[in-house]
């Protein structure tokens, strides 16, 4: 029989991660390990790494904002050293 991995959800009190190991505990009330505090587990809600080309997008993001930058700082570089001239 295949285990369920469960999830993790933060604590309202301390903000802490708790694992909630099945999901039958959804809807039922967990107390937190660091505070004692005791919280209603939320269903997990859809995880965005787990839709196909994430990683992919994300990284392809973060390269176009890289190049964008790198231009911008070489306009300024340029406009500020042709100034001095």
């Amino acid at each position: 029989m295949p285990a369920t991995a469960g999830f993790k959800q933060q604590c309202p009190s301390c903000e802490e991660r708790v694992l909630i190991k099945d999901e039958k505990l959804v809807g039922k009330k967990v107390e937190c390990p660091k505070c004692k505090f005791r919280f209603v587990v939320q269903a997990p809600a859809e995880k965005k790494r787990s839709q196909p080309g994430f990683f992919q997008r994300q990284k392809k993001e973060q390269n176009s904002s890289h190049q964008v930058n790198c231009q911008r700082q070489n306009q300024i570089r340029y406009q500020t050293s042709s100034s001095r001239r």
